[in-house]
């Protein structure tokens, strides 16, 4: 069922936000100042790869806004596709309450995390990744019945209801 979906893509979304926050704090340390001759001035290619890692992880806060949407636009269109019958929204309810059981703490495990000394600088870099996690349980609450919606709304063109 989607709405079984929508409980991993909010751990997945959870694990990939620590991820990114985790990457950034070692290419942080990795491009320090006083290891930028160490590692990068060796070979004749090092510019050109630091270069790269640089560009990736610019990019990481884009990248973390697209994977979410494109996660939740999948589980939209599995609902659409799937055979429903009337009763499976009443058990989407019920995941949902779940999910918000789910989504809350690990959006304040995330804010404490970002907001450590460890992490603080690397989340500044990471705004709109901040404000998805913030805001998960809103965002997940409307998603989830988004897709209860198209479940039960199946269910009804079937000629079930």
């Amino acid at each position: 069922m989607a709405s079984f979906d929508n409980i991993f893509t909010i751990a997945l979304l959870f694990g990939l936000a620590v991820a990114f926050l985790t990457g950034i704090v070692l290419w942080n340390t990795m491009t320090s100042p006083e290891l930028v001759d160490t590692l990068w001035s060796q070979s004749s290619v090092g510019a050109g790869i630091q270069a790269n890692g640089q560009s990736f992880y610019d990019n990481l806060d884009a990248t973390y806004v697209l994977i979410y949407f494109a996660l939740h636009l999948g589980i939209l269109i599995l609902a659409f596709v799937l055979r429903t019958h009337p009763i499976v929204y009443v058990a989407s309810l019920l995941i949902i309450c779940v999910m918000m059981v789910l989504a809350a703490p690990l959006s304040n495990t995330y804010g404490s995390i970002e907001t450590s000394s460890v992490f603080s600088e690397a989340s500044a870099t990471l705004p709109m990744t901040s404000y998805i996690m913030d805001k998960l349980p809103v965002l997940e609450l409307l998603f989830g019945f988004l897709s209860a919606t198209i479940l039960a709304g199946m269910a009804r063109s079937e000629g079930l209801i």
